[in-house]
């Protein structure tokens, strides 16, 4: 494993810590989430893809931490599995926008 891998490792915790975010960074960060689908549906996958790869998954991030915990999760249901976390974590991030 490189240094990217570890990198967008942290990224990817960082991304899941949105919702609970303070309000000044929330009111910000809540768009990541769409900012990031975006880019990936205009990539194809996520730019931080290209500088690593781990388990020959063609440099399927996701998938290669989803195989840690289930040894035979495919590709569709990697990408399933990360829209569901990205729908998760924009709803979470304005439902907590909307209190304050």
């Amino acid at each position: 494993m490189n240094i990217f891998y570890w990198f967008h490792l942290l990224i990817m915790i960082l991304f899941f810590t949105i919702p609970f975010w303070p309000y000044n960074l929330l009111k910000y960060a809540a768009y990541v989430p769409l900012i990031l689908s975006l880019i990936w549906t205009l990539n194809g996958k996520c730019p931080l893809n290209n500088f690593h790869h781990v388990n020959n998954n063609k440099g399927n991030f996701t998938l290669d931490i989803l195989q840690i915990f289930i040894p035979n999760a495919n590709e569709k249901f990697s990408n399933h599995i990360t829209m569901v976390f990205l729908v998760l974590i924009t709803i979470l991030s304005f439902k907590n926008l909307c209190k304050q």
